[in-house]
């Protein structure tokens, strides 16, 4: 087993740095909150050959040279493949290439592929991790707010099919995860706002003083208050390495994370993976799944339209445009079948039942999922 640490000063004290330790059977590792590229105790006493930097040509022209920088103490060899910014690039002519580069630069088994980027960076950088050589180590840098709180951390990796979002995929956990909150300041409005609405799915479901946090500290956050920042970075990654730590491979409780993206995969991929970023099509998801748990009865309208409120409050959308989308809903609903929580055609949501509680594995009538459609058209 990998232990967890904690990093700690020569004073024995801890350093501004917080870590988050992720607590799995076989293979435990780190999260690391700073200002800096501190990778010395992820590579330390590890044993790598070479490193393989996977990036995208905006993260690497801002944050390349830094990395570098930091990986060039060690004294070993470092290459790089640069892939295109944006989820076309997860796609199989992508890992292929990621994976002929990596031929070409001679990895070996104790090569280290170093993931620096946002979501899409990380999950193909992380499946052609899991599959070359059948398997060679991953550390994750996470440079947009989305991919440090979510994509990141808990080992699933993917890239899309022209049928759904995510469907190829591999469980392979990390190294460990090096968030610098510095790289925050270069993300682009549109891309951090997208962040925020995963933030605030994980009050919805696990949290609900967080919730009120989050929804309190709207000017703070819109304003990139690193206080602020830090805050709700810190909580987010403590809730999913609580959720991942207890059920790595998503056979449980994990299904939890998923609140919103049932629908929310079916926007992006309707959208054709250009007309919303994750996050907005999990905003408009996480409303749908709001309404869909009041038509059931399971969460209360209030609620319902709590979540909405806090939504919009950070300009993240929470409808469809009815006058292009009413016409569409069977397209839709075959999307949904698509999801990994669909059983024999019937699909599974994840549903609150108050701002801080969801249940998952919830099954709905035909009836509930159109009428919840129907109410987020505008």
């Amino acid at each position: 087993m990998w232990a967890c640490y904690k990093r700690r000063g020569n004073n024995g004290m801890m350093e501004n740095n917080k870590s988050i330790c992720v607590a799995l059977n076989t293979k435990s590792y780190n999260i690391i909150i700073g200002h800096t590229f501190g990778l010395e105790n992820f590579l330390r006493d590890k044993n790598i050959s070479s490193f393989f930097i996977v990036s995208d040509c905006n993260v690497f022209r801002n944050y390349g040279r830094a990395l570098i920088n930091s990986l060039s103490k060690y004294g070993l060899t470092i290459t790089k493949s640069i892939i295109m910014p944006g989820e076309k690039s997860k796609s199989f002519s992508v890992l292929e290439k990621l994976c002929r580069d990596a031929a070409a630069a001679e990895l070996d088994r104790k090569s280290l592929v170093v993931a620096l980027g946002g979501g899409v960076v990380g999950d193909i950088a992380g499946l052609m991790a899991a599959i070359y050589l059948r398997g060679i180590r991953l550390l994750q840098v996470p440079t947009s707010l989305l991919a440090m709180v979510d994509s990141s951390v808990g080992g699933k990796t993917a890239i899309n099919i022209p049928e759904g979002k995510n469907l190829v995929g591999a469980f392979h956990q990390p190294l460990g995860v090096v968030i610098n909150i510095e790289t925050l300041k270069t993300l682009p409005h549109r891309e951090y706002l997208s962040g925020l609405a995963e933030i605030i799915k994980y009050g919805v479901i696990k949290d609900s003083l967080f919730f009120d946090f989050v929804a309190k500290n709207r000017s703070n956050l819109l304003r990139r208050d690193t206080s602020a920042l830090e805050k709700v970075i810190l909580r987010a990654c403590k809730i999913k390495a609580e959720v991942v730590s207890s059920d790595e491979k998503e056979s449980g409780l994990r299904q939890i994370l998923n609140f919103g993206h049932t629908f929310g995969h079916a926007v992006e991929s309707i959208g054709k993976y250009q007309k919303w970023l994750h996050g907005e099509a999990v905003s408009i998801g996480m409303a749908f799944a709001a309404e869909l748990s009041a038509i059931t009865g399971k969460g209360n309208k209030e609620s319902a339209e709590m979540i909405r409120n806090v939504l919009t409050s950070y300009k993240l959308p929470v409808s469809l445009n009815k006058r292009k989308y009413k016409k569409m809903w069977k397209s839709f609903r075959t999307k949904i079948n698509t999801d990994k929580k669909t059983i024999g055609g019937k699909p599974r949501f994840v549903l609150f039942t108050e701002i801080g509680t969801v249940k998952f594995g919830c099954e709905v009538s035909e009836d509930a999922m159109k009428e919840a459609f129907e109410r987020i058209l505008k």
